[in-house]
């Protein structure tokens, strides 16, 4: 045997030796359960502690269960009060916003409109009145 091959060498002897000392207690304790369930008295208190053990892991998941059931009922119905209140502030805010921003861009389209037919009767005589009305133009263009 080479030194590299002892150290799993050595790995796999312990565990070997491991699992073989896990399934001696295994069978340990199979047997001495076996040993004892043969008499009455280790029956009647395996029985007796079992309904003793019942009732308090009963009285536990049933806390738990009423526990989670009110923490879900309690955030359903503070989540509903929190979007309705959400809803009547944000909803008239919203269209009032929306109403808002469609008079700004009518006042202003209506402004370039009057502007330009303005500009354009006063300025007909002007040697550079052609300039300014293609510039005009080339605005409303790019907004619209």
């Amino acid at each position: 045997m080479t030194t590299t091959e002892q150290p799993s060498s050595s790995i796999y002897q312990s565990l070997e030796t491991a699992l073989t000392l896990c399934s001696n207690y295994a069978r340990l304790a199979k047997d001495t359960f076996f040993s004892l369930w043969q008499h009455n008295e280790f029956r009647l208190l395996v029985y007796l502690f079992g309904a003793l053990s019942a009732l308090p892991v009963a009285t536990f998941l049933v806390f738990c269960t009423v526990v989670v059931t009110g923490l879900a009922f309690g955030a359903t119905i503070l989540g509903c009060i929190i979007c309705s209140l959400g809803f009547l502030v944000l909803i008239p805010f919203l269209v009032g916003a929306m109403m808002t921003a469609i008079t700004i861009v009518l006042v202003y389209q209506a402004w370039l409109y009057f502007a330009a037919r303005n500009q354009g009767a006063h300025e007909l005589d002007t040697p550079h009145a052609d300039k300014h009305v293609d510039k005009q133009h080339r605005h409303q263009g790019k907004i619209a």
